[in-house]
């Protein structure tokens, strides 16, 4: 008896030593963890433990959200089993990527292992099987287009692992092999390791699944691999700081940080730590940024390649579990009780991650929202201000959100200083968004170009809704903005009276303003003001042009442009401070000319143009306003 006490002493104090702090296993100089520990560790390593099942089961027997989220995962799991679509070798329209099919591939595995597990239903082992000796006899996973690796990387390695005790020998074998050729040899080198992007972010996750998964059969170059993950995603955690403002948008939030957050639970799963890379500036509050991200009307702010659509954002169940945050997940059990939670495409790969966090906490039955203050600012590559004054779906919400930064970031359009704007539950002024990359990227190489290519002259600028003519923001003398100009967020407006923030324009329009500066505000929280101060160059005029994209019907009357949609009555008017400067309205079609470009039904683009004298200068105030 006293043996066996002497040994329960030493294993706790082991696990203690290994497990029981991020510090003890990070070192005390912001050393590795310990990789060598997956190797003591049995499988399933990744993302959920056997003993966090038990947590799951209990919490789907006594929550009734946690088991319609379990149920919808055993229904698409039969989906996957069922459905005769294959996983193949091919490409998509560009001819650069195999992505769709990594995703697809990621999506049957991780549903199927988790269905698997929960059930120990045989069929959904064989389609597991049957999918991972499917992508191991690809001659390649596309290094060249290093996503397609990744998520590759990651649907075999959590099938071998969450399956690993009930796969032949051999499948482990070829797995494990395939893993080790196709995706952690070729880790060396690669251009994202360097990236402050969701490449960063979505390969390396990939990869330290690949290495947690085999780490016995390949510890050295595993453990490099670890390394290489830790140190150099710390490049991709800078994106959320100073505040948690994602710069490349709500899309790409949902994209990067789902990735991130599956990184960091892999991490802490196995290690006992993330080595701190969750403790990053501004990490711990991006999901803040991304509840203020949508407006009273239910649309997001989709600045750069973004929908207003919302969708599942699964990598918000991990916030909640670490956070003790279940308001965080209002709108994500919303859309599970309306049987939404898996209808966004490929995203819904991500579901299961969803499960996996619901086994770290309990979900409590009720959750009660935490509105917060009404402005939300974030600094930072992409620097935004959010302001919402309404959550109860009232139609005397309002909602305002801008931007500063600049277009030569990662997804960047030319729409520093733009805006959207929300009253009576609609939406008044717009962003296009993105369209399909495939046939964008298709047109453009015809010409000679590159869609990704970020410089000045790039022919990515020629499509409209990239340029600055398709956003609600200034344009001068017809031209382009500067790529390369900051526009930074300098004040912020925050009084009972006025909420809203001025940016320094100026960097964007390099020879062809002196200066430029715009204040964006809600007044009483209820109309939109947006004044704009310009200055022409001393030897040029300028001829501006103001422009907000709308779903609303226009009409130019003498007092300024009537908007009219659902219902409801907006007068947009503007004034200048000089009366020998007068802004003229005007209406232009939502329509690009290039081939490239996607059509905008029901769109229009509304606003004034004038022309400042060569040396003078005017602020401009527009007002948008209910009738």
């Amino acid at each position: 008896m006293k043996r066996i006490f002497l040994v329960f002493i030493m294993l706790l104090f082991a696990a203690c030593a290994h497990g029981g702090s991020q510090g003890a296993v990070a070192g005390e100089a912001g050393g590795m963890p310990e990789w060598g520990m997956a190797a003591e560790k049995a499988h399933p390593r990744l993302l959920m433990a056997d003993a966090d099942m038990k947590m799951l089961r209990k919490n789907i027997r006594r929550n009734r959200d946690i088991r319609l989220l379990h149920q919808s995962l055993l229904a698409h799991a039969d989906f996957c089993v069922d459905d005769t679509l294959q996983i193949t070798y091919t490409f998509d329209a560009s001819g650069r990527r195999i992505l769709d099919q990594s995703r697809y591939a990621l999506e049957r595995i991780f549903f199927c292992a988790y269905a698997w597990r929960m059930t120990g239903k045989d069929k959904y082992l064989a389609q597991v099987e049957e999918d991972i000796l499917t992508i191991c006899a690809f001659p390649d996973w596309n290094t060249k287009h290093f996503l397609d690796t990744a998520e590759m990387a990651l649907a075999v390695a959590l099938g071998l692992d969450w399956c690993y005790c009930g796969l032949p020998a051999s499948v482990r074998d070829e797995a494990a092999a395939t893993l080790e050729l196709l995706a952690l040899s070729k880790f060396r080198g690669q251009w994202f390791a360097s990236q402050k992007t969701n490449w960063n972010q979505v390969c390396y996750c990939g990869l330290a699944a690949a290495a947690i998964a085999v780490y016995e059969r390949y510890p050295e170059l595993c453990s490099e691999l670890l390394t290489a993950a830790v140190t150099d995603n710390k490049k991709a955690m800078e994106m959320y700081g100073p505040d948690g403002a994602y710069p490349e948008g709500y899309v790409y939030w949902s994209y990067g940080t789902g990735f991130e957050t599956m990184l960091l639970e892999m991490l802490t799963e196995t290690f006992g730590t993330d080595a701190g890379l969750s403790e990053s500036p501004g990490f711990m509050h991006t999901g803040d940024f991304m509840k203020y991200l949508v407006g009273t009307s239910g649309k997001t702010f989709n600045y750069y390649d973004s929908d207003e659509e919302t969708w599942p954002l699964y990598a918000m169940w991990w916030f909640a579990a670490r956070l003790s945050r279940p308001d965080l997940l209002l709108s994500e059990i919303a859309l599970l009780r309306e049987g939404k939670y898996l209808e966004e495409g490929d995203g819904k790969r991500f579901a299961v991650f969803a499960a996996c966090m619901a086994s770290k906490f309990a979900l409590p039955r009720k959750i009660i929202p935490a509105t917060g203050a009404a402005l939300w600012s974030g600094d930072g590559l992409n620097p935004v201000v959010l302001i919402r004054t309404g959550w109860d779906g009232s139609p005397d919400g309002r909602y305002l959100a801008f931007k500063g930064g600049k277009a030569r970031n990662n997804h960047g359009h030319m729409d520093s200083g733009s805006f959207v704007f929300d009253a009576f539950g609609l939406r008044w002024a717009c962003d296009l968004g993105t369209q399909e990359y495939a046939p964008m990227e298709n047109s453009i190489t015809a010409r000679g170009g590159n869609l990704w290519n970020m410089s000045q002259g790039s022919l990515r600028w020629d499509v409209f809704r990239f340029s600055n003519f398709a956003h609600n923001t200034l344009t001068v003398n017809s031209q382009k903005h500067y790529a390369k100009g900051d526009a930074r967020i300098v004040e912020i407006i925050d009084t009972d009276k006025a909420k809203g923030g001025i940016i320094d324009m100026t960097p964007v329009f390099p020879g062809q303003l002196d200066s430029a500066s715009r204040k964006i505000m809600l007044l009483d929280s209820d109309s939109l003001l947006v004044s704009d101060y310009v200055a022409a160059l001393s030897d040029a005029p300028a001829d501006i042009e103001w422009r907000m994209v709308t779903d609303a019907t226009a009409t130019v009357t003498e007092n300024g442009i009537l908007l009219e949609q659902g219902g409801y009555s907006m007068l947009l008017s503007a004034a200048s401070n000089d009366p020998a400067i007068r802004p003229a309205y005007r209406i232009w079609p939502a329509v690009g000319p290039g081939e490239w470009d996607d059509p905008n039904p029901g769109k229009s683009i509304v606003g004034y143009s004038l022309t400042l004298p060569a040396g003078a200068s005017c602020t401009v105030t527009v007002s948008l306003r209910p009738l």
